[in-house]
């Protein structure tokens, strides 16, 4: 996996190239969006090791309000989130879906932890 900054517009953005096989080349791909607690992102790194994703990206310091509270990292609401990017092949995302469900049941109520499946149209 490779990361580089692109200087050319004025915002920075972070490109990551995933070396993808080359059997999964041209195949249908989905994105997952993993959104857990912050104490959790180690039992999320291990269900994605145990599926055989090859990388993902994470994001620290997620914050925002859903069913199981607010989690803003402050004094009143201290708890903060993590988000984890995995593009996969389609079969693949099936698997990793009911491994993090299953991943889920062990949080307590307010913890929670969602995940999200998106269809990859392409990737460069």
């Amino acid at each position: 996996m490779k990361y580089y900054l692109d200087y050319s517009y004025y915002v920075d953005i972070l490109i990551i190239e995933y070396d993808l096989p080359r059997k999964q080349k041209g195949l249908p791909m989905k994105m997952l969006i993993i959104i857990c607690p912050d104490n959790r992102r180690e039992d999320v790194h291990k269900v994605l090791r145990q599926h055989g994703v090859q990388g993902f990206s994470e994001m620290a310091g997620i914050k925002g309000e859903g069913k199981t509270g607010k989690h803003f990292g402050t004094h009143t609401w201290p708890m903060e989130s993590v988000m984890l990017l995995a593009v996969v092949p389609d079969d693949q995302s099936r698997s990793l879906i009911t491994a993090m469900k299953e991943c889920s049941t062990r949080l307590f109520p307010e913890e929670g932890m969602r995940a999200f499946v998106m269809p990859v149209e392409e990737a460069i």
